[in-house]
């Protein structure tokens, strides 16, 4: 697509593409490494019994491709392309929202369900759940605390980057 994309696009349009192959990129391999970071600690935690979608080992390898998949167009688009492309109101846009904004949204919803989990195995009423049901949900939560996280960090330090590279106004 980068190919066609030079070829039949106009370069403000271009942008545009690469700012959504970009920001899809983000997503698909956040969403894959959110999975293989899960994987990763039910196999480590010993919580890899069978499953309705096959073997642990199975989980890590679909976990492993969805975040090749997205990381692939993330690199093309914005590691190469985007990144040192100049800042303007389309670039700030993808860092502050679907990195910044979207990275910190991640990890602070996922903390607050881990936490909320932790409150009522604490305090309140489980429904005579067992430990194990109860916290099912706790290796998915980690990982998108985790890659949030990153996203987040990755992106500030980008924008970061950005506002050094243009001057005090970026920042505003």
């Amino acid at each position: 697509h980068q190919w066609a994309g030079w070829r039949t696009t106009p370069p403000p349009n271009l942008r545009v593409v690469q700012t959504a192959g970009s920001l899809i990129g983000l997503w698909t391999a956040g969403a894959g490494l959110i999975a293989l970071v899960a994987a990763s600690l039910s196999v480590f935690l010993r919580l890899d019994g069978p499953t309705i979608a096959g073997s642990p080992t199975g989980e890590l390898v679909r976990a492993g491709a969805l975040f090749v998949v997205g990381l692939l167009p993330w690199l093309l688009n914005w590691w190469r392309t985007l990144r040192p492309a100049p800042r303007g109101t389309l670039w700030l846009g993808y860092v502050l929202l679907a990195g910044v904004g979207a990275g910190l949204a991640t990890a602070l919803a996922a903390a607050s369900m881990l936490g909320y989990d932790v409150l009522v195995w604490l305090l309140g009423d489980t429904r005579g759940a067992t430990a194990s049901r109860h916290f099912a949900d706790t290796p998915e939560l980690v990982g998108a605390i985790v890659v949030g996280a990153l996203v987040w960090w990755y992106h500030r330090t980008s924008l970061d980057a950005g506002a050094a590279a243009t001057g005090p106004g970026a920042r505003s």
